[in-house]
């Protein structure tokens, strides 16, 4: 068990001082660094609050498809999958690997840029 603060409350504390301490005092690209600096700390947070889930998930979707187990992990599920794609003739499959992978796709937007993974992806499914 890791002692207080948790890593998650000390990027909190990070963007906090940069955003409501320092921030004003900046111009430029001091300013605009600092800004990046802000958004990373709130993507490291969200990474720390989902990626483990996101990462599960993703396996247990690759391996649904792929009709293998998910204990193999998403790292490996993706080599195969995209093996697969490379030598594949098989139109239906290649329309559940998009559903799948877009799936995929929203759950680490949810991640990097919140609001974007809402995106419903019809045009590229209607293909």
């Amino acid at each position: 068990m890791q002692d207080r603060p948790t890593s998650i409350e000390l990027l909190e504390t990070i963007a906090w001082f940069l955003e409501t301490e320092v921030l004003d005092e900046l111009e430029g690209s001091k300013r605009h660094q600092t800004r990046v600096a802000i958004n990373l700390c709130h993507i490291l947070m969200r990474e720390f609050d989902l990626a483990q889930s996101g990462d599960i998930q993703e396996s247990e979707r690759l391996g649904n498809l792929l009709d293998i187990s998910s204990e193999e992990g998403s790292e490996h599920l993706n080599q195969i999958l995209c093996d697969r794609l490379r030598q594949s003739c098989d139109v239906d499959f290649e329309k559940r690997a998009l559903v799948t992978l877009l799936e995929n796709v929203k759950s680490k937007l949810a991640i990097v840029k919140p609001g974007h993974d809402d995106y419903n992806f019809k045009s590229e499914l209607d293909r």
